[in-house]
């Protein structure tokens, strides 16, 4: 006689943490703060400094990073559709509230955010109104 088995439940993986390139606007701390909370990040310090936003881009696309900045031109024309379109995102912080406390608020929404929504191909804005994204057409 065989015992019936217990079917295992099989629960969702869990998403890996996303890997963030930094350019050199962004405070180092904030690295820390990020791989505290189980991120991979890469800093354009000190070998990257300097460099305009869209080679940065580029390397982050390379190593499968989203790119993070904060010095975006409101339009956002330094960023070419095709480049954004490749990349695994791009995330635009905007705050006028510059502490390391509100910054560490804006990074764990960002977190959240990105355990539900992708941002691969797309401009993502952080900004004391919350977490969006924008789709970008070529």
């Amino acid at each position: 006689m065989t015992r019936p088995t217990k079917k295992s439940k099989i629960w969702p993986r869990p998403r890996s943490k996303p890997a963030f390139f930094f350019d050199e606007n962004i405070p180092l701390h904030l690295s820390g703060f990020l791989r505290s909370n189980g991120c991979n990040v890469e800093t354009a310090h000190p070998n990257r400094l300097g460099l305009d936003d869209v080679v940065q881009l580029r390397y982050a696309t390379k190593h499968h990073r989203i790119f993070l900045t904060f010095d975006a031109d409101p339009k956002h024309h330094q960023f070419p559709a095709r480049r954004i379109l490749e990349s695994k995102g791009v995330v635009i912080v905007s705050t006028d509230d510059q502490s390391a406390s509100h910054y560490q608020q804006l990074f764990l929404k960002l977190l959240k955010f990105l355990e539900k929504t992708s941002v691969t191909g797309k401009l993502c804005f952080v900004s004391d109104a919350g977490v969006r994204t924008r789709s970008i057409m070529e």
